[in-house]
Order: structure tokens, then sequence, then C-alpha cells
């Protein structure tokens, strides 16, 4: 590891005699919301098995920079990792007929909120795959989760968060860099794994069920979404 001095030093010698300029204004990316319904159908050689999803784009949700915004970014996980383990499971109890898949759901690139359901299939299967991942998003949606499901969820981010947090110290440089310029570009505050595992030991307890639910349905609207199928070519 350099010395934080020695490492001043080096940039101040490399970046110093330049001229400041002011930062400039972020272009509109020109990203429209979804309002309706559509489909995509790609074909790709490099795809070896279909791929199935759901795909959903809303207006950029402010940076977190606060303990508000924290919170927020804290019910969209919570309510895609109950999705994600109710998903799982029903795979695991041959109740899905799709491989294995998941959702997510984030601000990208400062320029839209997004979120996405994917999940792969057999091949010649993609359609009996797509319809059972439509219903469990749309049950997910209209149902929200149960107060088990949530408890689930909020026991397996805390314990990913820790696990996090207990790697911080060997992460390579690189990473870190990686991590703090993406936090940057997207305008939000940085903070370490242990400063975020402790805020959200403190938010956590306050977070209903509810809100997780609503915040679900917000994100995943059904009648707002494009649906995408990757097949492989031939």
């Amino acid at each position: 590891d350099m010395d934080p001095a020695m490492a001043e030093e080096e940039i101040r010698a490399a970046f110093g005699g330049r001229e400041a300029v002011p930062d400039p204004e972020n272009a509109d990316a020109g990203v429209e919301p979804y309002t309706e319904r559509r489909a995509i159908v790609a074909h790709d050689p490099e795809v070896t098995q279909p791929q199935v999803g759901l795909m959903f784009v809303d207006e950029v949700a402010e940076p977190a920079t606060d303990v508000g915004g924290l919170r927020r970014d804290i019910i969209w996980r919570l309510g895609t990792e109950a999705f994600n383990r109710r998903l799982a499971g029903k795979v695991d109890e041959g109740k899905a007929r799709i491989l294995g898949g998941g959702a997510f759901a984030q601000n990208l690139f400062g320029a839209m909120r997004f979120g996405q359901v994917s999940a792969a299939t057999e091949s010649g299967k993609w359609r009996e795959g797509l319809e059972d991942l439509t219903v469990e998003v749309r049950r997910a949606e209209l149902h929200g989760f149960s107060e088990q499901e949530m408890e689930i969820a909020r026991e397996s981010l805390l314990a990913s968060l820790e696990q996090i947090a207990e790697q911080e110290a060997t992460l390579p440089a690189r990473v870190i860099l990686s991590q703090m310029a993406q936090l940057i570009a997207a305008g939000e505050t940085h903070t370490s794994p242990q400063q975020v595992l402790e805020l959200t030991r403190k938010v956590m307890p306050y977070i209903r069920t509810g809100e997780v639910n609503a915040a679900f349905a917000d994100i995943f609207d059904t009648s707002a979404t494009t649906f995408l199928v990757q097949l492989p070519t031939g």
C-alpha cells in the first residue's frame, strides 16, 4: 500500500498544474419511461440457451446522498431479495418452467431507473418459461410478500452486507477505485461497506412490509414493460 501523503504528492505532480474548469451539465440522455407493453425477440450466435425477461424503465430516482436515499435503496433490495428467494423456491419445487433467474432494480447511468427480471429456460421451452416468469412478477406486483418472506429477506440482506464489510480490507485497489468512480458518476455519497452495514442495521427495523410491496409494484409494473426473448441462432 502507498502512503497517503506520497499518493497525494504524486497526484499533485500529475494534475496540479492543470487549469480547473467548471463541471459541465449532464446531457439529456433522452430516455423515455415505458408507458405500454412491447416485446423484443433477438437471436444471438453466442447464446447457448434461451433467455427470457421483463424490462422496466422509468425516470431516474434522486441519487442516494443521505439516510433517506439509503433507506429507499434498501427497500428496493428487500423487494428483489424476497422475489428472488420466492422464485428460487418455485424452481427447486419444480413449479416454474425455468432453470433459474432473478430480479434487480437500480438507477442506471444517472439517466433512468431500470428494473429487470430474467431467467434461463430449456431449449424449445422459452414460451413456458416466459409465461411462468411473468406470472410470478404479476403475483408479486399484485399481492406483494408476506411478513415471513420479508423477515428472511432482511436476514439475507444483512448477511450479505456483513460479508462485504468483512472483505473490504482485502479488496484490490482497482475494485475500490471502480466503486468510487461509479458513485461519483451517479452523484451518490461514498460510504464504506462498514458504514452501509451500520446504517442499514439502524434503518431496517423501521421499514414496513407494505412499503417494500408498494415499491416493488411501482418498479415492476407489468402494464408498462418490455418482454425480452433471446434465442440461440439457428
